[in-house]
């Protein structure tokens, strides 16, 4: 402890706890860029909050975007959109075809969860081409 500095020790054990986690942060997002699969995250209200290299590549640049302007060009929630089933805690696996792309993706489509294990409002997706199109 600094003399007549209390708050600087729980500031600096503060920020060794932070660290960890921050790194861990870090580490994940750089395993996530890595990956040739798309990988994105989509908020309840279908705002682009991840989209790793893989998605932006094939897609363009869409965090803070809407999914569906972003990935199937549309001005609304696509009528075929599996999020309801997502949020409800339903790890969804299903294919779709993506005019733009001229492409079909397999897509595994999971809730993100809580740190208490409620399901959050966000959901994950991998996204694979299928195998007859695969580079």
């Amino acid at each position: 402890m600094i003399p007549g500095r209390p708050d600087r020790v729980r500031i600096r054990d503060r920020e060794m706890t932070e660290r960890p986690e921050k790194a861990r942060g870090r580490r994940l997002t750089a395993i996530l860029e890595a990956m040739e699969d798309g990988i994105y995250v989509v908020s309840g209200d279908f705002f682009l909050e991840f989209m790793n290299k893989s998605m932006v590549r094939d897609f363009g640049k869409g965090v803070g975007k809407n999914c569906y302007r972003v990935i199937n060009g549309l001005d609304d929630v696509c009528p075929w959109c599996r999020a309801g089933e997502v949020f409800s805690g339903k790890t969804v696996r299903w294919e779709h075809h993506v005019s733009r792309t001229g492409k079909t993706y397999g897509l595994t489509e999971l809730p993100l969860t809580n740190t208490d294990g409620s399901v959050s409002n966000s959901r994950f997706s991998v996204v694979l081409p299928q195998a007859d199109e695969k580079a």
